[in-house]
């Protein structure tokens, strides 16, 4: 009898997760394709990644008082490269 174990403690990426926040798109003549419509405008006081454009919405001011080692949720980006839009 052969053992396993899960490594992972984070839910797995779904397909759903993958179109909406890492923006995944697909070719125009997939049948999952949506026309791509305008960008919106980014939230007032969001901190967003330089790297992939996550939005951190806790505003500069609590984003600085984060600890150092926190890092981009998405894309694993040091804060150093979140700047503000506001």
């Amino acid at each position: 009898m052969e053992e396993a174990e899960n490594l992972f403690t984070e839910p797995p990426m779904t397909y759903a997760y993958y179109r909406g926040v890492i923006k995944g798109k697909a070719p125009k003549n997939a049948p999952t394709h949506v026309a791509e419509t305008e960008k919106p405008i980014p939230a007032q006081g969001a901190y967003t990644c330089g790297v992939c454009g996550y939005e951190y919405h806790g505003g500069k001011e609590q984003a600085l008082q984060l600890s150092e080692n926190w890092v981009c949720p998405i894309c694993g980006a040091a804060k150093s490269v979140f700047s503000s839009k506001s």
